[in-house]
C-alpha cells in the first residue's frame, strides 16, 4: 500500500501546484482586466472634459457676446474649421465592460455625447462655409461694411431668402446644442465617475474640476 499512498500524495501535490498556478494566473488576469477598465474610464473622463472645454470655449467667446440679438444669425463670429479637436472620440470596445454591469446606460450616454459634439461641430463648420463663401463676398460686392446697419429685407434680396432662413436655423441650432451639450457632458461625467467608484472603490479615478476656460485661451 505504501507505493499507492506515495502515488496519491504525488498526484495530490501535483494537483495542488497546478491549482495554485491556475489561481495565480487567474488573479493576474483579473488584475489586468481591472487595471484596463480603470484606464478606459479615466480616458473617457478626460475625453468628456475635452469635449466640454471646446464647447464651453465656443459658448464664452462666440455665443454669449451676442446671445439674444436679432442679428445673431449674421453677426455671430465665424470660427475657422479645425482638423483636430484632440481627444473627441470614445474607445467603444474598451468601455464595453460597462454593458455587463448595472451601469450599461452610461455606455450609451458616452456615445451619445460623442455624436452630439460631432453634430455641433458640423453645424458650426457648415455655417462658416456659407458665411465665408456666400455672405461675405456678396456683402463686399454690395460695399456693405462689417457692422453697418442693414434692413433685413434688403439682406434677403442680396443673399436670398433661402440663405437667410438657413443661417437663422443653423445659428439657432448651434446655440441650442452647445448650451445643452455643456450641461449634459458634466452630468455624464458625474454618472461615469460615480459608477466607476462604485465598481472599484479602492482604485484611483481621476477627478475633473471643470474649471472655467479663460476667454481668449486656445
Amino acid at each position: 500500500m505504501e507505493p499507492l499512498v506515495g502515488f496519491l500524495i504525488a498526484v495530490a501535490g501535483a494537483f495542488t501546484g497546478a491549482w495554485a498556478a491556475f489561481k495565480l494566473q487567474d488573479a493576474k488576469q483579473s488584475k489586468e482586466t481591472i487595471d484596463g477598465n480603470i484606464a478606459a474610464v479615466n480616458r473617457a473622463l478626460y475625453t468628456l472634459f475635452n469635449l466640454w472645454n471646446i464647447q464651453r470655449q465656443y459658448q464664452l467667446e462666440v455665443i454669449d457676446p451676442i446671445r439674444g440679438a436679432r442679428d445673431v444669425w449674421l453677426n455671430m463670429i465665424v470660427t475657422p474649421p479645425s482638423s483636430s479637436y484632440g481627444l473627441s472620440k470614445f474607445q467603444a470596445e474598451e468601455l464595453s465592460f460597462l454593458l455587463q454591469t448595472n451601469h450599461a446606460n452610461v455606455y450609451a450616454d458616452l456615445l451619445l455625447e460623442e455624436q452630439r459634439f460631432e453634430i455641433a461641430m458640423i453645424q458650426i463648420e457648415a455655417r462658416a462655409t456659407i458665411i465665408l463663401n456666400q455672405v461675405f463676398p456678396r456683402m463686399g460686392a454690395a460695399q456693405i461694411q462689417p457692422g453697418q446697419p442693414v434692413v433685413e429685407s434688403d439682406l434677403e434680396k442680396l443673399l436670398g431668402v433661402d440663405v437667410v432662413h438657413k443661417l437663422k436655423q443653423m445659428s439657432s441650432n448651434i446655440i441650442t446644442h452647445i448650451d445643452e451639450n455643456t450641461d449634459s457632458i458634466r452630468e455624464v461625467h458625474d454618472r461615469l465617475r460615480s459608477a466607476a467608484k462604485e465598481m472599484y472603490p479602492k482604485k484611483k479615478i481621476i477627478s475633473i474640476g471643470f474649471d472655467e476656460p479663460k476667454e481668449g485661451a486656445t
